[in-house]
């Protein structure tokens, strides 16, 4: 089924580069954040040695906000993700794959 409002998404709002951080702590916890066309955003959820699941809510509740989800898989240094979000109204929805590299200390 095709949403209506869908159909007329031309991909271009809430598109572009963003900031994705993510923290996972000594006991498996995950905080972090969004920002840019998707934020901001917190991040929270849950990770073990090799998969992490979070969800992201948006900062202020507004109907343009966009809340979602991010899924990963570890793969030695990198962190293979698959980000899908949607609007309040879920008019609009959004999904990408990335590969974050661990940051190192200064």
């Amino acid at each position: 089924m095709k949403h209506r409002a869908w159909s007329k998404d031309d991909g271009k709002r809430a598109s572009g580069e963003g900031a994705l951080r993510i923290v996972v702590g000594p006991t498996g916890e995950v905080t972090g954040s969004v920002e840019g066309p998707l934020g901001p955003a917190d991040l929270a959820g849950t990770a073990d040695a090799k998969h992490l699941l979070a969800s992201f809510t948006p900062r202020s509740a507004e109907p343009t906000s966009f809340a979602g989800s991010v899924e990963g898989t570890l793969e030695g240094d990198a962190l293979e993700i698959l980000l899908r979000a949607a609007d309040g109204s879920a008019e609009t929805v959004r999904a990408g794959k990335a590969t974050l590299k661990r940051a190192t200390p200064p």
